[in-house]
């Protein structure tokens, strides 16, 4: 329906609502068996509530009013009917005697429309004991079994969570890069003549210096897959990554479109690399200024396909190069395209900072 629908809507709405299913579809990678279990005990504390309910009002009932039963049936008789309940009363009847109707009562029950004169008040009365077991053991006994496997199960799913994602780094991250303010007093030029007014000193200037720390105390490598067009050597990559403490241990893998040989041998070495190395991080260097077309949306499935599909790759956007070698700042027009762009294709272990 979405797909056969998608070209009726406006391109910034149908982009943004793609983007909206992506990330559904990432969340749903990550939490399908949380989302399962809590989905099953949601329900079986609603069975729970229910039955309880039912036994509420059955005891209520008992205790007020007679509880009078009847039954009627176009193709079982009264033989049928009583063989079934003492099947049925089976798990309680040695426990409650005698726990279900014998045969006259069950007789005794039937609703017929013809003879309704047969009848009585006590056939119809012994069905209580055999209605609250029925209840209590096929209603709610399993319903609170099925609630607390459920609620095992949540726990169990949850602390299995490793939070590997690119939401869950980009998080981790925000909270373990530390941000230092330094600022000073700016000093007087020369001393005041005597008699003259003191001059006030200039307020304090502060500024930010957000000090990027390492992913790991102790280098594991650094992969880099530049797709910018752009050459990059081993530190300006690192340093392009945030992991310029980590430059010694960067490899860089150019892919080049125009060359799919070179390319396809990029990705194998890429893949193998990452195979050999597991706690290495990923990173891909992206064009910020070109626009996320299908040729880079391919280049990022053979990434994905190269390194696993639980691997978490990080994407860096690079300004546009500027005359004196130098790359511009990132646009926040192409930063919010690209962002676009990568949530529609629903990757959780996708990170774009």
């Amino acid at each position: 329906l979405w797909k056969r629908n998608r070209v009726r809507i406006a391109g910034a709405r149908r982009q943004s609502a793609e983007a909206l299913f992506g990330v559904l579809r990432a969340r749903h990678t990550l939490y399908r068996e949380v989302l399962v279990w809590s989905l099953v005990g949601l329900t079986q504390i609603f069975a729970v509530s229910f039955n309880a309910g039912v036994l509420g009002a059955m005891t209520a009932r008992h205790l007020f009013h007679d509880l009078d039963f009847g039954w009627e049936s176009t193709w079982l008789n009264a033989g049928q009917v009583s063989s079934a309940t003492r099947t049925i009363a089976a798990p309680w009847s040695w426990l409650v005697k005698p726990g279900y109707p014998d045969a006259a009562q069950v007789t005794g029950s039937q609703n017929r429309k013809r003879d309704s004169g047969r009848l009585t008040s006590e056939s119809l009365k012994s069905w209580s004991q055999f209605l609250f077991g029925v209840v209590i053991v096929y209603g709610l006994l399993p319903r609170l079994l099925l609630m607390a496997l459920a609620a095992r199960a949540g726990r169990s799913t949850l602390r299995k969570l490793a939070f590997g994602d690119g939401r869950s780094a980009l998080t981790l991250g925000r909270l373990l890069t530390p941000t230092v303010q330094t600022y000073g007093v700016t000093p007087v030029a020369a001393l005041p003549i005597a008699g003259s007014p003191i001059p006030s000193a200039a307020p304090p200037s502060r500024q930010s210096t957000p000090l990027v720390t390492p992913k790991r105390a102790t280098p594991q490598g650094l992969l880099v897959l530049n797709l910018t067009g752009c050459p990059f050597d081993a530190p300006a990559a690192a340093t392009a990554s945030g992991r310029a403490s980590n430059a010694a241990a960067a490899s860089v893998f150019e892919a080049d479109p125009a060359d799919e040989e070179a390319e396809q041998r990029a990705y194998a070495t890429l893949g193998a690399r990452a195979a050999d190395a597991p706690d290495a991080e990923v990173f891909a260097l992206l064009a910020s200024w070109v626009p996320p077309m299908i040729a880079t949306q391919l280049s990022l499935d053979e990434l994905r396909g190269a390194v696993g599909p639980g691997r978490l790759v990080t994407l860096v956007l690079v300004g546009k190069p500027a005359p004196d070698g130098t790359f511009k700042v990132v646009r926040p027009t192409d930063r919010e395209l690209w962002i676009k762009a990568v949530q529609t294709r629903g990757d959780a272990f996708l990170a774009l900072p």
